[in-house]
């Protein structure tokens, strides 16, 4: 995981592989053992979820993302015969591919979008204060629709060139949405 883009999530699908696998060999790895994980994890909710602070329930884990944690677990396994380890190929059976998203947002939608949130005022006590609270929210849309940049990278880009982080040239009006070093 250390050569992987997104190291840390890397890592937690390892661990979450780890509790269903752990007991396992790679002779358990067939079709049946991989729809029987597909079904356990399907039947579990997002442990990043907080209902307490949201009120809302958490969601169920996707099959798509059991899919990425079986592709992981099969990129475990060619690596474990690449370095000799093993000599048997195992075939990790993987769902379907989800169908590719086909709604996006219209110029009209993402026009009312920004003006809601640029006329966003605040409201204490019930009455409107005329406190503009929304124009960083629209600039962060425009961001985002203009680039095309997830909003992690755009919440943490930096001002100038800095470690682990990507950066906005301010100058050039160029967006490194890529950190100085990172895998693309």
């Amino acid at each position: 995981a250390s050569r992987h883009s997104r190291e840390q999530e890397t890592r937690q699908r390892i661990l979450t592989l780890d509790a269903w696998w752990a007991e396992r060999t790679l002779a358990d790895v067939n079709g049946a053992s991989c729809r029987a994980y597909i079904e356990y994890r399907t039947a579990q909710r997002w442990k990043s979820a907080r209902p307490e602070k949201t009120g809302r329930a958490p969601r169920m884990v996707s099959t798509a993302a059991a899919r990425r944690e079986l592709e992981d677990l099969r990129a475990a396994i060619n690596h474990h015969r690449t370095e000799g380890l093993c000599s048997e190929m195992v075939s990790v059976v993987l769902p379907e591919r989800a169908p590719a998203r086909e709604r996006w947002l219209t110029r009209s939608e993402a026009a009312r979008l920004l003006w809601a949130a640029w006329r966003a005022k605040q409201i204490m006590q019930g009455a409107d204060t005329r406190r503009a609270v929304g124009q960083h929210v629209a600039r962060f849309i425009l961001t985002g629709l203009y680039t095309g940049t997830r909003s992690s990278a755009i919440c943490g880009a930096a001002l100038m060139q800095t470690v682990d982080r990507g950066h906005v040239d301010l100058d050039q009006g160029v967006f490194y949405r890529r950190a100085i070093g990172r895998r693309q």
